[in-house]
């Protein structure tokens, strides 16, 4: 799934009476003058497209580098890339003036008209996941060969995506991985004050992370969806929220796969 960002909180595409082509083919990531999304770095583009105009980073562990008019139309350049490793999962155009009858000159004729609905437990303070659906109100022209997204503004592009992944699966994963469960779970051999423990539950796929408070030792979760998350038990040391950065710390962190037949037991011996 498509790293998500606010350039894809998008409003509803009109396209009018423009010819909508509807040729499809596999999916393959985009270039964008000499870089390849998902494999090229921040490094790379520092070397063929030279230092961006602003540089910033986020609490999501992206960041986000900005340049202008160096792309196949004039306009403002957004590539955001993951800070640890420096890869570049996706950039963003928005063109100063690019018409859609240019943008076929451009990118060619081998496109799609793509409908995409939100798919609502992934969405998150990151943004929207999306995933597509014949009765979607968020269309894109999509050039599947080329990694290419047009999002119009009547006859206009308003903004151009180079991407290292689809814009969303053909199918809705919320809907698929539908699951009410009242999850419960027990801490072992902990010697504290379990008032002092936070348990949260990270779904890896996106969506809110959920919270629960140790009680006697134990805890219980409302699970929507099955699926990967990461499981993480904190002891707050502060006065104030938990997980204050620095104050609180991480007594026990793992990966896990949550379905019916789930039992978390958390074992602190020597914690």
């Amino acid at each position: 799934m498509i790293e998500r960002s606010l350039i894809f909180r998008c409003a509803v595409l009109m396209i009018g009476t423009i010819p909508i082509a509807t040729a499809q083919s596999a999916f393959k990531p985009a270039t964008f003058n000499g870089l390849t999304m998902g494999r090229s770095t921040v490094s790379d583009a520092r070397k063929k497209l030279g230092e961006p105009e602003v540089t910033s980073r986020d609490r999501q562990g992206l960041v986000w580098l900005y340049y202008s008019d160096i792309g196949p139309a004039k306009g403002r350049i957004e590539m955001i890339a993951d800070q640890k490793t420096g890869v570049i999962a996706n950039i963003s155009l928005t063109p100063s003036s690019l018409t859609f009858v240019e943008a076929q000159v451009l990118f060619g004729k081998g496109y799609r008209l793509a409908k995409y609905a939100s798919d609502d437990c992934l969405n998150d303070a990151e943004g929207t996941a999306l995933y597509e659906s014949a009765t979607g109100t968020r269309e894109y022209i999509v050039y599947d060969s080329s990694g290419i997204a047009l999002k119009l503004e009547g006859a206009r592009v308003k903004y151009v995506l180079f991407l290292s992944e689809p814009l969303g699966p053909k199918s809705s994963i919320c809907e698929a991985t539908k699951l009410d469960l009242a999850l419960s779970g027990r801490v072992l051999n902990y010697r504290g004050d379990y008032g002092r423990l936070l348990i949260e539950l990270q779904p890896e796929h996106g969506g809110p992370t959920q919270e629960a408070t140790v009680h006697s030792g134990t805890f219980r979760f409302k699970v929507s969806h099955k699926g990967p998350y990461i499981l993480v038990i904190w002891m707050k040391k502060s006065t104030g929220k938990f997980t204050v950065p620095g104050l609180d710390v991480v007594l026990h962190s793992r990966d896990m796969y949550i379905d019916r037949n789930t039992n978390i037991e958390i074992d602190l011996t020597g914690k």
